[in-house]
């Protein structure tokens, strides 16, 4: 760093000289409204004596600080802004802003001047929000506690009113969610200030994201380094039901040429029938023909039977 100087008589008389360096500001990158924001600035003034410490939001002049005046601390009202600094707890190398409001918001500089002879003078940047955190957690809805191989997860995240929205992640089973499976909104509200945040989730549900034996979502909302927040839904595998492929053998009588009486039987074969579960199978069993003499009072009977049974079934 090569030495510049504020005036020529510095030039003369310390040229090559460094007088101020290592000058680093920091400021907070969000600060919640209504609370105070500290704002630091140091530096290395290599034995000289220090002159002044001023300090800009966008350029305009709103606090100094001079050791060497009567009143070190002088403040300059800014129209139209509610900046107010903290005096009794500002130094020469911080500021405390105090019940910080949106209009603060902006560009911050720290301006820093060394004492003669060289009035050295180096100035540094840094951008200040201030921001308005949901008044609720986030909230997940549309997720099921049971889902099937194949099926898709459509899951919703919203998070209430804040200035300016937040940030929404999805994590599914602790592992970030690739961003092409997630849709993001902003929605301005009527007042337009206040913002909500909407995130959906769709993904495709394969068997590997139950290795754990259940599949866990995640929510998170986060607003710069002041506000974290999570809501978390778990769901577990929905496993095939396998019903039995039935079948009613039925025996219809035993025809004698004196005897006539029904013999029915039931029977249930369990068969691996996904594609039709509910199919049944009759079977006939007639097992002596009738005489001549009774064959049209059996036919009879045999088919009131069959209609009979055919109708129990088909109201099952």
């Amino acid at each position: 760093m090569f030495c510049a100087f504020g005036s020529l008589w510095g030039f003369l008389f310390l040229t090559g000289c460094l007088a101020l360096k290592d000058l680093k500001i920091y400021v907070p990158m969000a600060v919640i409204r209504g609370h105070d924001a500290i704002l630091n600035c140091t530096y290395d003034l290599e034995g000289d004596d220090l002159y002044s410490v001023k300090w800009y939001r966008h350029g305009r002049e709103f606090f100094r600080y001079t050791p060497n005046d009567e009143k070190p601390i002088k403040q300059f009202k800014i129209q139209g802004l509610s900046l107010e600094v903290r005096e009794n707890e500002s130094t020469a190398t911080r500021i405390v802003l105090v019940n910080a409001d949106q209009d603060i918001t902006g560009m911050y500089s720290c301006e820093v001047t060394a004492d003669q002879p060289s009035f050295f003078t180096d100035m540094k940047k840094s951008h200040l929000e201030v921001v308005e955190l949901p008044r609720s957690d986030p909230h997940i809805s549309g997720f099921k506690t049971k889902y099937r191989v194949g099926e898709i997860l459509r899951a919703n995240c919203t998070s209430g009113s804040s200035y300016p929205a937040v940030n929404l992640t999805w994590y599914v089973n602790d592992q970030s969610v690739d961003s092409t499976k997630v849709k993001k909104h902003t929605r301005i509200h009527a007042d337009g200030h206040f913002q909500s945040a909407d995130s959906i989730l769709r993904l495709p549900i394969v068997k590997q994201l139950f290795s754990r034996g259940r599949l866990k979502i995640r929510c998170v909302a986060s607003l710069h380094d002041v506000y974290y927040r999570s809501s978390e839904k778990s769901a577990e595998l929905e496993k095939k039901k396998h019903r039995g492929h039935y079948a009613h053998v039925i025996t219809l009588p035993q025809w004698t040429s004196t005897s006539m009486t029904p013999m029915v039987q039931w029977g249930i074969m369990p068969q691996a029938s996904e594609r039709h579960p509910a199919d049944t199978t009759l079977i006939f069993e007639t097992r002596q023909r009738p005489t001549n003499g009774s064959t049209k009072q059996a036919s009879r009977e045999t088919l009131i039977l069959f209609i009979i049974i055919t109708s129990v079934l088909l109201l099952r």
